[in-house]
């Protein structure tokens, strides 16, 4: 089942989990830390919607033992020790939210150091590499995403040309629908255009575009630093 079908089944409810007593899900998703080092305007960083701590460790480790994992990350932070450790620890699936266009675009709506742009980037072409790596050695192979915000005329083709250039890094990338969680859009926004929705649309009736890619040639298990 590739990552889109994943979306799909989770956006659209089944009838047989409408109900007092739903079956076992088949996939959770849980939420390590409600702190980030971005602060997009779209993310849900508020005190009204949710804590700025860690998950509890304890708990953590019970849930992790039980089911198989993934990891979503804006990738600033995802190096290639760190992501070649999740990886020799089982990581099943790695993706990167990839929303802005060029640095000048990401400290704008990051709100933070344009510099982080290319770190990101390079996280993300890096994590190749360490999967071929890690799945030499262990035979484990970890899935590798991206995602990004569709979005139509300009804003659109500048994001497709930006995506093409980490598309060739991972297995799949596909797009998702511009929202606002908890329809916090401040005046400022509303005035750039956003216009607030009372929740992820998700994929459902063609919001989303997925694009499968080939693997890139790679001669080296090397990364950028």
């Amino acid at each position: 089942m590739t990552i889109t079908e994943r979306i799909d089944n989770i956006t659209g409810i089944p009838p047989e989990y409408l109900s007092v007593a739903p079956p076992c899900p088949r996939s959770v998703k849980i939420e390590l830390t409600g702190r980030c080092n971005f602060a997009c305007a779209f993310c849900a960083r508020s005190d009204m919607l949710r804590e700025q701590k860690d998950m509890d460790p304890d708990f953590f480790r019970r849930v992790v033992a039980d089911m198989r994992v993934f990891l979503t990350t804006n990738g600033s932070l995802a190096t290639p020790q760190r992501v070649t450790e999740c990886m020799e620890a089982g990581l099943d699936s790695l993706k990167f939210s990839f929303n802005y266009a060029d640095e000048a675009q990401f400290a704008e709506i990051a709100r933070v150091k344009p510099g982080l742009f290319v770190k990101m980037v390079q996280n993300v072409k890096a994590a190749w590499s360490v999967r071929e790596l890690v799945a030499a050695q262990t035979g484990h192979r970890c899935g590798l995403y991206a995602s990004y915000i569709q979005y139509d005329g300009d804003q659109g083709g500048r994001m497709r040309r930006a995506v093409d250039e980490i598309a060739g890094y991972v297995d799949e990338v596909y797009a998702l629908p511009l929202y606002n969680q908890a329809d916090l859009v401040s005046e400022e926004e509303k005035k750039r255009g956003w216009k607030p929705t009372a929740g992820n649309r998700g994929r459902l009736l063609g919001t989303g575009a997925s694009r499968p890619v080939a693997s890139p040639i790679r001669t080296s298990s090397t990364w950028a630093t």
